[in-house]
């Protein structure tokens, strides 16, 4: 594991935030695609065993990365960041490592067939649209 504490820290953080997200959206693209990133559109998170097991390490690395960045130089702004990225990926591993939802309940997997946003939302044309939803519902 390296660092990514040193020089240009603030750009790092950064760098290993934008990271982070781009990471917890490709494992879980319902979260991109209702936050308006819509290139994660039609797309269902892939939930075996192996998969999960694969986020629980990625989620353990990057805990144990954030430890090694002092936020204590960030502007004001940036340390509030890392404290929601911290939070956020300690919640994320709680959630799929311990409490485990994706396993048994099955208003977890429902989630992902909501066509809501596809049809509400005005974001793209509606045969673009459709064809993202039929893509999901495959």
């Amino acid at each position: 594991m390296s660092s990514i504490y040193g020089l240009g820290h603030a750009q790092k953080f950064t760098e290993f935030a934008d990271r982070q997200l781009t990471l917890m959206f490709e494992f879980m693209p319902p979260l991109a695609s209702n936050r308006g990133l819509h290139e994660y559109d039609g797309r269902t998170p892939d939930l075996s065993k192996e998969a999960v097991q694969r986020r629980i390490e990625e989620l353990n690395q990057a805990l144990a990365e954030m430890k090694t960045i002092d936020p204590s130089n960030f502007e004001p702004d940036m340390q509030l960041d890392y404290s929601l990225l911290e939070q956020g990926l300690a919640s994320q591993l709680f959630d799929i490592a311990e409490d485990r939802k994706q396993s048994y309940d099955p208003m977890t997997i429902s989630w992902f067939a909501d066509v809501t946003n596809y049809i509400k939302r005005d974001y793209a044309p509606i045969e673009e649209r459709l064809r993202k939803l039929i893509e999901l519902e495959r």
